[in-house]
């Protein structure tokens, strides 16, 4: 006869104990193991916010893997969703990067559990972000509608943190009206390309930085162009890439063209 009892202990894991009866005669044998709790995670959306926090801090795959004891072939490896790092590597990301977890498995949550550290420079020189943090919605983009356009604008992939410091510099904008999307579609290469995350200030939408890049809604799509101002009352909505299709439109017409202006294109972080 076999009895099996299962309960937790604190740890989360399971204690298996076996009593076993032998010949009638009663012989109780107690037998403990741990069953280590398995979190199954996504390779896919795991190696996709690992780079999106290593782009983050910008650090190359051999910079982000030294401090780990490991190589930037491995994390390219794990970037590219072809494995998940061991629970010793996972460890040290917390140690030294302060990354959450939770972040890295599903997306959601803050990027990072405490304040950053390891940023990286256009230097490459270790730049402390300090101050309050911000939240910047990341929303999910699937290709629709030619080359160049965005779509999912709506909805909320995850967020992105920032120093409001660090945004005021970088962004002009202290985190009030920013969101982030991908881009896909090569009519705005190679100042933006398939894969890139767009900070956006959607509170710009009266074209206040001449030739800069803005977020469009054109019907039901949603696009990424340049916009330049030819004449006080007419614009060239325009791709960088030569092949992406231009038009100049008087500023009266956008709205009977069923073009609206979303927001401006303050930053762009490269993810390939």
């Amino acid at each position: 006869m076999l009895i099996v009892s299962c309960f937790p202990n604190s740890g989360g894991n399971r204690i298996l104990n076996y009593v076993i009866s032998l010949n009638c005669k009663v012989r109780i044998i107690l037998v403990t193991r741990i069953v280590k709790r398995e979190i199954i995670v996504n390779r896919e959306i795991f190696g996709k916010n690992l780079r999106v926090v290593r782009k983050f801090l910008r650090l190359t795959q051999t910079q982000f893997a030294e401090p780990l004891g490991i190589t930037g072939v491995y994390v390219s490896d794990i970037e590219r969703g072809g494995s998940t790092p061991s629970e010793p590597v996972m460890r040290q990301m917390e140690l030294k990067y302060r990354v959450n977890r939770n972040f890295l498995e599903t997306g959601k949550g803050e990027m990072f559990s405490q304040q950053p550290v390891g940023r990286q420079d256009n230097r490459q020189d270790e730049t402390p972000l300090g101050g309050e943090y911000i939240r910047v919605p990341l929303y999910n983009a699937v290709a629709q509608g030619g080359p160049g356009s965005i779509n999912g604008y709506e909805e909320v992939e995850s967020y992105l943190s920032f120093s409001q410091e660090y945004a005021k510099i970088q962004f002009g904008n202290s985190g009030l009206g920013l969101a982030s999307l991908r881009a896909s579609g090569d009519s705005m290469s190679p100042y933006i390309v398939p894969g890139d995350v767009m900070i956006v200030d959607v509170s710009d939408r009266s074209l206040t930085k001449d030739g800069a890049a803005y977020i469009l809604q054109i019907d039901e799509t949603t696009v990424v162009k340049r916009m330049q101002r030819l004449s006080r009352e007419t614009i060239r909505i325009a791709s960088d890439n030569p092949t992406g299709w231009s038009r100049d439109i008087h500023l009266s017409d956008l709205s009977g063209e069923g073009i609206a202006i979303a927001g401006r294109v303050v930053a762009v972080i490269k993810m390939a």
